[in-house]
């Protein structure tokens, strides 16, 4: 285990250390609407030429993918090989397993999405914020949440226990507002 966590110190200093050293601002991507967004990016680009921050956030995150698919496609074998062939070392699947393989699998194709986006701006050369691209940032930020609960049946529990009492208590809530002025 040692060597996973080596791993990926190696894989996030390795592939981040230039960010250390960058000059990163956050402005308005259009000052008269700033509904429009930020735009976070490198300013200095001479400062380390030879050291693509973006390509190199592409790679890491081909490879963090990459490992993820292997783990899942590991993992569902697993789960068939328990469904099908009741072994010793094979434990049927239960319900908890298949939630979180759910949950885990919902993850890498989130990741898959993130990477193919990167890559067409990586080959492009340019990142437009385009309503694809809204979409999969909106599923891979906002999504988790509402598979979490629906994965948990103890996080359903607490959360349907905290709703009911919410509607039990019809407390008045009375708010007295006073001016103090001062002379």
């Amino acid at each position: 285990m040692n060597l996973v966590y080596a791993l990926i110190v190696l894989f996030a200093v390795g592939f981040s250390w230039n960010l250390w050293l960058q000059n990163v601002t956050i402005d308005y991507i259009d000052l008269a609407h700033p509904e429009f967004g930020l735009n976070i990016r490198e300013r200095d680009l001479e400062r380390i030429p030879w050291m693509n921050t973006f390509f190199n956030m592409s790679i890491l995150c081909a490879v963090t993918t990459v490992t993820s698919l292997c783990w899942n496609v590991y993992t569902l074998v697993r789960i068939i090989k328990g469904h099908y062939f009741h072994t010793t070392t094979n434990a049927k699947p239960n319900r908890v397993m298949i939630q979180r393989f759910l949950f885990s699998f919902y993850s890498c194709i989130s990741q898959i999405a993130v990477v193919i986006i990167l890559t067409m701006a990586n080959l492009s050369n340019d990142l437009h914020h385009t309503p694809i691209t809204y979409l999969i940032s909106d599923v891979f930020y906002l999504l988790y949440p509402w598979i979490f609960i629906y994965t948990q049946k103890d996080v359903q529990i607490a959360i349907g226990s905290t709703i009911k009492q919410l509607f039990k208590k019809k407390q008045q809530v009375s708010v007295v507002f006073t001016n103090y002025q001062q002379h």
